[in-house]
């Protein structure tokens, strides 16, 4: 049986890829949305990436924007099979460039290295983020992206409520210490934080063992 999270993605497959159809209103109610992928699509460009693992890739907007700015190799990962068949769909012009694979990331059937690992918006689900922090780590040897919610005192009370009662879903949160000390146990110690109200987004450089 489908955990919550995969049935709530499934079902809201369609609507969630829509929301990259209207940029200008999305910049305004969601701009961590945009502000995550301009960040991403920057990064691939200054580091002149050429393999890229998404973790979380939804329907493959940030693949398909990738992959068109040059990147050699995008492999996304994402549980929810109906996220997984609009990504192959979206990306299939671009032949054996880019795969899409149903999996949890903790699991998946990926092989790095990777110049730069990315996962946005996806640790609001994880219901065990060392082990996803870990892997994606584990692929890195190059810059890893990713973002946490933080609790928004605005937001999230009534959120918190929908998603657990009306989708089965449980959300999680960070703050500053919580985050710290996740980042400690995979390992990452060269890191950028920035703060902002919804949301926490780590820039690490990740540097692979010797051997």
């Amino acid at each position: 049986m489908a955990d919550p999270v995969e049935r709530y993605f499934d079902r809201r497959a369609r609507a969630y890829d829509g929301r990259y159809d209207h940029g200008r209103l999305q910049r305004i109610i969601r701009p961590s949305l945009l502000r995550g992928r301009e960040a991403a699509l920057a990064l691939a460009r200054s580091l002149g990436a050429r393999r890229v693992l998404e973790a979380g890739c939804g329907p493959g907007r940030l693949g398909e924007a990738l992959l068109a700015a040059g990147v050699a190799e995008y492999i996304g990962v994402d549980v929810s099979g109906a996220m997984v068949e609009r990504a192959q769909a979206r990306l299939a012009r671009f032949g054996d460039r880019a795969r899409v694979i149903h999996a949890p990331v903790a699991a998946a059937p990926v092989e790095g290295p990777f110049d730069l690992v990315v996962a946005l918006g996806l640790f609001d689900y994880v219901h065990d983020p060392e082990a996803t922090l870990g892997r994606m780590t584990a692929e890195c040897a190059g810059v890893l992206l990713a973002t946490f919610p933080r609790w928004d005192v605005v937001r999230d009370p009534v959120r918190t409520l929908v998603y657990r009662y009306g989708y089965g879903c449980q959300i999680r949160h960070y703050d500053e210490r919580r985050l710290a000390a996740l980042l400690d146990r995979c390992g990452i110690g060269d890191a950028t934080v920035e703060t902002r109200r919804t949301g926490f987004r780590v820039t690490a450089r990740v540097v692979p063992p010797p051997g």
